[in-house]
């Protein structure tokens, strides 16, 4: 779980998201096409992104998917996103999966009802 938000916070700063990315994304079939498409989204000026839950799908000592209620505020809009993160262990160390095409899958929610409050 720590991984999924650690990746929702370092994966958003466009200065060092890159780098941070070579570290955390796994080796998969991927993990190439993943990493050329890192640059290619700016990040939105005014956005606020806060973790306000979270829940796990499915953990095994091999890999977890982790879902994280963020509220977002951007442009005068709030809304509530879910972050589906799809994560693998290996070397030592959780890491987001390359083996899938889309290791984040987001949708907006309408609440955080189903979520374990994050930080409360």
């Amino acid at each position: 779980m720590v991984m999924a938000a650690n990746a929702l916070v370092q994966g958003s700063d466009p200065e060092t998201g890159a780098a941070w990315a070579k570290y955390v994304l796994s080796e998969g079939q991927y993990r190439d096409e993943l990493m050329n498409n890192l640059g290619g989204a700016a990040g939105a000026e005014g956005t606020r992104m806060t973790i306000a839950g979270f829940r796990v799908l499915s953990y095994d000592e091999a890999s977890a998917r982790v879902d994280l209620g963020v509220r977002v505020s951007s442009q005068n809009q709030n809304l509530i996103i879910s972050g589906v993160y799809e994560l693998v262990w290996q070397e030592g160390d959780w890491k987001i999966s390359a083996d899938v095409q889309r290791p984040l899958d987001t949708a907006s929610i309408p609440d955080l009802n189903a979520y374990v409050p994050w930080g409360e």
